[in-house]
């Protein structure tokens, strides 16, 4: 006879925990009964009293409610929105643990993950803590029961929205834009057809992208254009009509403006309205690369310009040195490898980026000693068009995923010695650093980039030299 196995009895809704450990997504880690509980807003050194919101089989996750006993370590939040909106994870914890923390992270996945120490640990990337994030989504979502639109940002456990009026680490010429964004939008006559809002100001000129389901009426587009000209943004409109056209309408709009055909869903804003270029410098290399809200520039102004400078720093660029960039985007990297007076090739899937990097490269005078180049980095045989010429040193900035398959070919070059990493997820760097580290090539340094502070997000930078 079969006898269905007793179930474990799960935890109960309000539990007692002593924390004894910090997530690498920043949660405390307690225990009920053997049971591990991940609990946001909790610290290591803590007893506190926790609500469960979520019980797997084989752990919890829990929200605290009560801090009974707290930590050295524990600061009172600046944002008045935490720990309810899921943008941020470390308000809590004193900025030089949060870095700690981080580092420690960092090093225990290049070991975890990849086998792998480093010869050297950088000194950290840091910056302010507050008003450093250039960019931003701004969810819209509108409200049946109040008939109104919710303007703020998603929690982590339901994705739910939490309104927003401020932004303790957004710029404050974004954050600025909050209170009016909720107040603008309810002043809309498609308010229901809103789908999300950009924020970017990685130059002198903030840009607004406005997200819509439907193409606008007259009267929306002009309370948008109003607005941008007052507070001098460069308003950016993507939707998947006519603009202006409403929907099953025929005809087109008298208004110059609203004649304009809007790209499609997954295709770039058009801009409506300008007040100046959308450009960012680089100063300490004196370049200024142009780009579009909709492209990807950091997030961090000011690490982002220690992080290039450390780059070059390590790969040590000379006259004589072909290097690639890979994963290039607008040229961020690309550009200043250039002022090197090195050979520089830039790799990027996209070929609008490397149209606008080709540009970018033209603006700055660079166009003889930098070329870029289309290729999907993602495939086997992405280094086909490349491995004709003799590369010595490789710049790698990939997107989460990390580069697998460029570390997995740097055999093919035969002349490569000097590779320097840029990553933003530490578990995909210390898998592509055991492959390196089959390919002959030691970890000489590696460093925290604090991109994002108050969060558990962390980016790095590793050096590696062939054997």
């Amino acid at each position: 006879m079969y006898f269905k196995p007793k179930r474990k009895p799960g935890l109960p809704k309000s539990l007692p925990l002593s924390i004894d450990d910090l997530s690498d997504d920043g949660r405390g880690i307690g225990r009920y009964k053997g049971k591990t509980v991940f609990v946001r807003g909790a610290l290591p050194q803590e007893q506190v009293r926790a609500e469960v919101y979520a019980d797997h089989s084989k752990y919890g996750e829990a929200q605290v409610t009560t801090i009974e006993q707290p930590s050295p370590d524990r600061v009172e939040s600046a944002c008045d929105y935490f720990p309810r909106c899921g943008g941020c994870e470390l308000h809590h914890l004193k900025i030089d643990e949060q870095r700690s923390h981080k580092e420690a992270v960092l090093l225990r996945q290049l070991k975890r993950f990849g086998d792998v120490e480093p010869e050297q640990i950088l000194t950290s990337v840091v910056s302010d803590w507050s008003g450093y994030r250039q960019r931003s989504r701004v969810s819209l979502v509108y409200d049946k029961r109040s008939q109104r639109v919710l303007v703020g940002f998603r929690r982590k456990r339901d994705r739910q929205i939490v309104p927003v009026q401020d932004c303790v680490v957004l710029e404050p010429k974004l954050a600025s834009l909050l209170p009016s964004l909720s107040e603008l939008c309810n002043r809309m006559e498609g308010r229901k057809e809103l789908g999300h809002i950009e924020l970017v100001s990685a130059g002198d000129v903030p840009a607004l992208v406005l997200r819509v389901t439907s193409a606008l009426s007259e009267h929306d587009t002009n309370l948008w254009m109003a607005f941008a000209a007052e507070v001098q943004v460069n308003l950016y409109l993507q939707a998947g009509r006519a603009l202006g056209a409403k929907k099953g309408s025929k005809g087109r709009a008298k208004n110059d403006v609203l004649q304009e055909q809007l790209p499609v869903q997954g295709q770039r804003a058009q801009l409506i309205y300008e007040v100046g270029p959308q450009s960012y410098n680089l100063s300490s290399f004196q370049l200024t690369l142009n780009y579009h809200p909709q492209d990807f520039v950091q997030a961090n102004k000011t690490i982002n310009e220690q992080m290039v400078a450390l780059a070059m720093e390590l790969l040590a660029l000379h006259s004589e040195d072909k290097a690639l960039d890979l994963f290039c985007g607008l040229g961020n990297f690309s550009l200043p490898m250039a002022k090197s007076g090195a050979s520089i090739t830039g790799v990027e899937v996209s070929e609008y980026m490397v149209g606008q990097a080709t540009v970018n490269a033209q603006q700055n005078d660079l166009q003889e000693t930098v070329k870029f180049l289309t290729a999907d980095l993602s495939k086997e045989n992405w280094f086909n068009p490349l491995v004709a010429n003799e590369y010595n040193k490789m710049l790698l900035d990939p997107p989460r995923d990390g580069a697998k398959q460029i570390v997995e070919a740097v055999d093919k070059f035969k002349q490569l010695n000097s590779i320097v990493y840029v990553s933003c997820n530490p578990a995909t760097l210390a898998r592509d650093a055991g492959i390196l580290k089959d390919k002959g090539f030691r970890l000489k340094k590696v460093g925290l980039l604090d991109m994002f502070p108050q969060t558990a997000h962390m980016e790095a930078i590793a050096h590696f030299e062939k054997c």
